[in-house]
């Protein structure tokens, strides 16, 4: 901010404070109809054509969201690519997910409005910004909505391994009395057509089974339950990557002929 000009930041100002004073879950009944117009209508086919063919996404352990059929949940995921909230949407129709992104996002205008169509929120800044933001989605997963969250925050592509989580999504979860389903995206080597015009990587989707939020024990602090669940989480996201993750190359990652090093080689990994 401090390298902005009065003007500009007078602007983002406005934009933050409109932002704020907006409902974060839209009740009104014609708008619901139009995200559900635009997401199974017109999006959720493209996406089921175009993420296998142009991505070669393949979806491991679809199964586990049967267990989870008319209840409300959260998904935490890592983010390690652009569209890995496609692959999400994807593996969890036909049920219609709120996905959260940063704030500064919905600052744009015309952006703003087709994140929110596509039933997208922002996770709102301050400390009353996050305890709206919070709350909101406890009442919207206590309605038996699903929840979309990166615990990592930020994307870095195609990283190997989790980074430090926060503790947002395990908080709903908690307050919720709801489960959690944890995943991870990986990259994979092409096979088939992908394979065969030499596209470097194809992606998969692992999907782990949903793990049931502990409840605060009388005596024990809400904090730590939450911990508590985060750190199970992880634990099974990193077992994911380990086994559903298998996507990564067994060989040396010193080898300029594996397909990780041709990425790398291209800038896609930090």
């Amino acid at each position: 901010m401090d390298e902005l000009d009065p003007k500009q930041l007078e602007q983002l100002r406005a934009a933050r404070e409109k932002l704020h004073a907006k409902p974060l879950v839209s009740r009104n009944p014609a708008w619901r109809f139009c995200q559900f117009i635009l997401c199974f209508g017109i999006v959720m086919p493209l996406l089921k054509i175009g993420l296998p063919l142009f991505l070669g996404l393949k979806i491991e352990n679809r199964k586990a969201f049967r267990q989870l059929k008319g209840q409300g949940y959260v998904i935490v995921c890592n983010h390690v690519h652009p569209m890995d909230c496609t692959m999400i949407g994807v593996a969890a129709n036909p049920r219609h997910i709120i996905f959260t992104s940063q704030e500064e996002t919905f600052y744009v205008r015309g952006l703003g409005l087709l994140l929110r169509l596509l039933n997208c929120v922002p996770v709102l800044t301050g400390m009353s910004g996050l305890r709206t933001f919070l709350d909101t989605m406890v009442e919207e997963l206590e309605q038996g909505r699903v929840v979309s969250v990166y615990p990592e925050s930020e994307i870095d592509m195609c990283c190997d391994h989790l980074r430090k989580f926060s503790d947002g999504a395990f908080s709903m979860a908690v307050r919720a009395q709801v489960p959690v389903l944890p995943m991870v995206v990986t990259p994979r080597e092409p096979t088939g057509f992908r394979k065969l015009f030499k596209r470097e990587y194809s992606m998969l989707l692992t999907v782990g089974e949903p793990i049931a939020p502990p409840k605060v024990e009388e005596g024990e602090s809400q904090k730590k339950t939450i911990h508590t669940l985060r750190d199970t989480t992880k634990a099974a996201m990193e077992i994911l990557l380990q086994n559903g993750g298998h996507a990564y190359p067994k060989e040396d990652l010193n080898n300029k002929d594996a397909f990780w090093q041709v990425k790398k080689s291209k800038g896609l990994k930090k």
